[in-house]
C-alpha cells in the first residue's frame, strides 16, 4: 500500500485556496445593501472568517510536509514543545504576505465598484490570516500525529507498511520478541 500524504495535503490546500479566493473576490466586489449600524461588527467578523479560511488553505498548499514531519519527529523525541517557527517560518511568512497583499488590493479596488476602503477591514483580514495559519498548524500536527501513530505515514519513496516497520525497528527491539 502506498500513501502520499504530502500530495493529498497539498491538493486539499490548493482546492480550498481556489474556492476561498474565488468567494472572497466575489463577495468583495458585490454591493449588498445593509443597515450601516449592524454592518460594522458583522463586516469585521465576515472578513476575519473569510481570511481565516484563506490563511488555512494557503498554509496547507505551501507547507513543506517532509520537513514539517521531520521536525515533528524531533519534537516528539525531545522536550515536547511546539517549535512552530523552526520548521514553518517560510510558509507562515509567504501565507501572511500574500494574504495581506490580496486584502490590500481588494480594499484599494473596492472604491471603483461603489464600496469603501477601510483600514479596519485590513486589520480583520490580517487577524483572520493569523488564526487560519495557526489552525492549519494545529490541525496538521494533530492529523499527522494520528496518522503516524497508526503507522500510515510513509516517506516520499512510498515505502510499504512492512518496509516501514522493518526500517523503524532496525537496531531496536524486535516487536515480536515480547520485550
Amino acid at each position: 500500500m502506498t500513501l502520499s500524504i504530502k500530495k493529498s495535503v497539498r491538493t486539499a490546500g490548493v482546492v480550498l485556496l481556489v474556492i476561498t479566493t474565488s468567494l472572497i473576490l466575489l463577495f468583495s466586489f458585490v454591493s449588498v445593501p445593509v443597515d450601516p449600524v449592524s454592518r460594522v461588527g458583522n463586516d469585521k467578523i465576515a472578513h476575519s472568517l473569510a481570511y481565516t479560511a484563506l490563511g488555512f488553505s494557503l498554509f496547507l498548499s505551501l507547507v513543506n510536509l517532509p520537513h514539517f514531519m521531520e521536525r515533528r519527529r524531533e519534537r516528539k523525541r525531545g522536550d515536547g514543545k511546539l517549535k512552530v517557527l523552526t520548521y514553518t517560518t517560510g510558509t507562515i511568512v509567504i501565507s501572511l504576505v500574500s494574504g495581506t497583499i490580496l486584502g490590500f488590493l481588494i480594499e484599494v479596488l473596492q472604491p471603483f465598484v461603489g464600496r469603501s476602503f477601510e483600514l479596519l477591514d485590513l486589520a480583520a483580514d490580517f487577524l483572520g490570516l493569523v488564526l487560519g495559519i495557526a489552525l492549519g498548524i494545529l490541525l496538521l500536527d494533530l492529523f499527522l500525529s494520528l496518522v503516524m501513530d497508526k503507522m500510515l505515514w510513509y516517506n516520499d519513496a512510498h515505502e510499504t507498511e512492512k518496509e516501514h516497520r522493518e526500517r523503524t525497528h532496525v537496531g531496536g527491539e524486535n516487536p515480536s520478541s515480547g520485550g
